[in-house]
């Protein structure tokens, strides 16, 4: 399957991303900003969404809310039980680029197949999308010069910290 985002145009993040981020808080101790929302944008990406699933062609769907990119990314990885390989250079700040919480942006995966499909659907709705990389067996997620990491160590040590966070 080919990995897209869809509802931005690129991976260069804008830092008003980081406003109210998990990322934000985790780093610099700060819970800060004022995130904003184009309700314009968000009705077409759902729109676009609704008739990618309708017609059968996306096999899996994920918001950037909580975490940005790279966990949206990583978190599919993990329960899908597959690797990913990153295709796309993160330009600009990769803090930003990949955890980022930019609303109206969503992964998908979709058959190679079926990129035909999802680019006339993105067209028709005016929505933006970049092709980030591939689902793969390997169990690996890779992200080029950032990021290469096992799958079962990420999931390893997702389910421990939600553990201890939730039995705390």
């Amino acid at each position: 399957d080919a990995v897209v985002l869809l509802g931005a145009s690129s991976t260069d993040g804008d830092s008003d991303s980081l406003s109210g981020s998990e990322y934000l808080e985790w780093r610099y101790g700060q819970v800060a900003g004022h995130p904003t929302i184009d309700l314009d944008v968000e009705v077409r990406l759902q729109k676009c969404l609704l008739r990618l699933v309708g017609s059968g062609a996306i096999t899996s769907a994920h918001d950037c809310s909580d975490g940005g990119l790279a966990v949206a990314l990583a978190e599919a990885c993990i329960h899908g039980n597959m690797g990913f390989q990153g295709e796309v250079d993160v330009t600009g700040r990769w803090d930003v680029s990949l955890f980022g919480e930019t609303p109206s942006r969503v992964v998908v995966s979709l058959p190679m197949d079926r990129l035909e499909d999802l680019k006339d659907a993105a067209t028709d709705e005016n929505v933006p999308y970049v092709r980030l990389g591939f689902v793969t067996g390997r169990g690996r997620f890779f992200l080029p010069g950032l990021m290469d990491l096992s799958v079962s160590t990420m999931a390893d040590r997702y389910n421990r910290d939600l553990e201890s966070t939730v039995c705390e």
